[in-house]
């Protein structure tokens, strides 16, 4: 019996295997993922973007804010050095006569204070901001003093009980800043609302202070320049003194109540800043500064919804963008997720028979795209694994060269010899102390050398090493030979690999220092260099070597492909090094050779600074 497949049978049919694929078929599992999972990612991209969109105009805001602050300290500070500039009359030879009546005469005096009305009007005359000083008042201790307005008078007030006297006394070589809302200094004039700039006036050669020069500013010119600069629509600035008393507004009384003790401490400790607070109900970006010389706070005050309004536009705008992007990025992903699992398929198979050990096998490439790339870079893997594979058999073996090479240069059996030489001959000699310090010396030389197997040892012992070394080697070359030996003491307990130093040096001392007349120095340099480098720097002092043989040298020690060999001239002990730290540390580090014939000779060893024992970084 056949059975029959109607078309509706079939599409039955046709779900069934696609539900039974849903588990294994990597096309469907992106685009449900995708379903599932977009939503989150765009809201908080969303989120994200309307947050940083505000914090950036916050931000812009606030900074606008406080350059129009340091705007206005500016000006303010300019009205101060205005008034300041006609301090200098207290230094005037006509200003000192005047107060110092206790050697002139009455009439001397007189002639003096005529001669202060040339000196004001002379000083009005040479600044252009003039109008703005209300009077120029002379304060002298010993009872006379002079104002522009009032001439000549005799003050019925104690000049120490008023505050700004009393401040520019004890504090004679300092401006005094401070805003009165009256002064009388004469009987026949008082004047309202000022800002007064004042400093003693100090006798030259005994430093005794004659009186007070006291300048008042109208305030007027103050509160105008407030009033001009706004911040926002209704944000304004106002002008606080140093005992938190309103210069401007006036009619404003401080309460610190107002705002958070928090705000109060900033605005205390610190000369310019910005913050938010609640005032007087309302959140408000407050932002404060400080008047060189007079300690007043320049404060403003704005509402934040004022400044944010923009913020709320932004909002709007990337709910709408949000959800519009989550529609079109479903319906294009499901476009593409078809495209972009074909080859992925292709890959995972070749990935298949790689994993089982086929290191032959590529990746076909049929696309310029990121699958390609991915491709590309999986078929350089595996080449590289390979090429790994080969190199790591290929250092296995130089390791183990080197390995037996470095113990080789451990125990130079001619530097053995020629130490033993230098002890018999020294114990022929009955030089007691100097037998003690070459047997020590030796003993800690191969105690360090042979460090029980280990192959790295602190930069400490390194150090100790090679100062016993360049010892012996002293004591056999004696006055042939001199050295030095610097180390960064921070760099002592780092650790390193053993027996860089000593193979430079020797090759220094060999090759160089006694084959030049007269002898020569070697310098060890142990320092700490930028980007977490340690250099070890051996220079002598030696013959040194001309360009062509310096070609030479570096080519031997840097053919790392090539067994170990003699080397000409310098031996195995520099290319020893070299390869040695290449081989622990990396191909980017190494030695480096810097030399001029007959001045000498410069060996650098570069390696990390790995942080092991590393301290006051």
């Amino acid at each position: 019996m056949v059975a029959i497949r109607t078309p509706a049978v079939r599409l039955i049919q046709f779900l069934a295997r696609r539900v039974r694929r849903v588990g294994r078929s990597l096309r469907t599992k992106i685009v449900l993922a995708f379903l599932a999972a977009s939503l989150l990612p765009l809201s908080l991209v969303g989120i994200t973007s309307y947050i940083g969109s505000a914090t950036a105009l916050q931000e812009f805001a606030t900074e606008a804010s406080e350059q129009i602050a340091l705007q206005l300290r500016g000006n303010v500070e300019s009205l101060l050095a205005d008034g300041e500039a006609y301090l200098q009359i207290g230094r005037h030879a006509t200003t000192l006569a005047f107060v110092d009546h206790g050697q002139t005469s009455d009439s001397a005096a007189y002639e003096a204070a005529m001669d202060l009305i040339e000196l004001f009007k002379l000083f009005r005359a040479m600044y252009a901001y003039s109008e703005g000083i209300l009077d120029i008042s002379i304060l002298g201790l010993g009872g006379v003093s002079f104002s522009e307005r009032s001439g000549r008078f005799r003050p019925e007030v104690d000049l120490w009980s008023l505050p700004v006297v009393q401040q520019a006394i004890l504090e004679p070589y300092s401006v005094i800043k401070r805003y009165q809302e009256s002064v009388g200094y004469s009987p026949r004039e008082t004047l309202q609302d000022v800002i007064t700039v004042a400093r003693a006036i100090v006798k030259p050669v005994t430093r005794e202070v004659l009186g007070v020069l006291a300048i008042d500013i109208d305030a007027a010119a103050l509160r105008q320049m407030v009033d001009r600069i706004t911040l926002g629509q209704t944000g304004r600035f106002s002008v606080i003194s140093a005992d938190r008393r309103y210069i401007h507004p006036r009619d404003r009384t401080f309460r610190p109540d107002l705002v958070s003790p928090q705000t109060v401490r900033a605005m205390s400790q610190t000369e310019t800043g910005s913050l938010i607070d609640t005032v007087d109900g309302e959140r408000k970006l407050i932002v404060y500064t400080t008047v060189a010389g007079a300690g007043w706070k320049i404060v403003g005050e704005v509402s934040l919804a004022e400044l944010l309004i923009s913020t709320y536009r932004i909002r709007r705008l990337t709910f709408l963008a949000g959800l519009l992007g989550l529609v079109l990025t479903v319906v294009l992903f499901l476009f593409i997720s078809d495209v972009i699992t074909r080859p992925l398929l292709a890959l995972k198979d070749t990935m298949r028979q790689a994993q089982t050990g086929n290191l032959e096998v590529r990746a076909a490439l049929h696309n310029n795209d990121e699958i390609a790339d991915l491709c590309t870079g999986f078929n350089a893997m595996i080449g590289e694994i390979r090429s790994l594979m080969d190199r790591s058999l290929q250092e296995r073996d130089l390791a183990r060269q080197l390995e037996i090479r470095a113990l080789q240069a451990q125990i130079n059996p001619h530097f053995l010899y020629n130490t033993l030489d230098v002890i018999l001959w020294t114990s022929q000699s009955e030089d007691k102390q100097r037998l003690i310090r070459i047997t020590k010396a030796l003993s800690g030389f191969f105690r360090i050398a042979l460090s029980r197997g280990r192959e790295f040892i602190t930069i400490a012992d390194e150090v100790e090493l090679i100062r016993n070394y360049l010892l012996i080697q002293k004591m056999r070359y004696r006055d042939i030979l001199r050295y030095t030996v610097d180390v960064d003491p921070t760099l002592m307990q780092v650790s390193v690999l053993k027996l860089i130093l000593q193979p430079v040096v020797e090759n220094a001392i060999e090759h160089g220092v006694i084959h030049h007349r007269g002898g020569g120095a070697v310098e060890v340099t142990v320092r700490r260099r930028e980007n977490r480098m340690i250099e070890l720097i051996v220079h002598d002092t030696g013959r040194g070597m001309d360009r062509e043989r310096l070609r030479e040298v570096l080519g031997e020690i840097r053919a790392y492909s090539e067994p170990l060999r003699e080397c000409s001239g310098f031996g195995v002990g520099l290319r020893n090094v070299h390869q040695r730290i290449q081989l622990y540390y990396g191909l980017e580090w190494g030695l480096t050779i810097a030399s001029e014939a007959g001045s000498g000779t410069t060996v650098t060893a570069r390696i990390p600074l790995t942080g092991d024992g590393e301290k006051d970084v």
